[in-house]
């Protein structure tokens, strides 16, 4: 009996790009609402590109007596990433 191929793709589509792409998709038109709501005078990609200048680092120091010291330090938001929301 021949096997018939149901889709062109060498692959279905993993999961979890399917997953990624969904929540990259509702952050951008949560952007567009935010940005019609509080108008920035940007669109969600300039929006994205600012917010990427922020960075996050977890500091973890391990102690002598096994447990871990986990800290998180963000960069200093320059004034344009400290605007209020309405």
């Amino acid at each position: 009996m021949p096997v018939v191929e149901t889709h062109s793709m060498d692959s279905p589509p993993d999961c979890v790009q399917i997953v990624i792409s969904f929540l990259a998709y509702c952050l951008h038109v949560t952007l567009e609402q935010y940005n019609k709501k509080v108008p920035t005078g940007l669109s969600s990609r300039s929006v994205l590109e600012r917010m990427s200048e922020i960075q996050m680092l977890d500091v973890t120091i391990p102690a002598t007596d096994g447990r871990e010291l986990r800290m998180k330090r963000y960069t200093k938001p320059k004034k344009v990433h400290q605007r209020k929301s309405g």
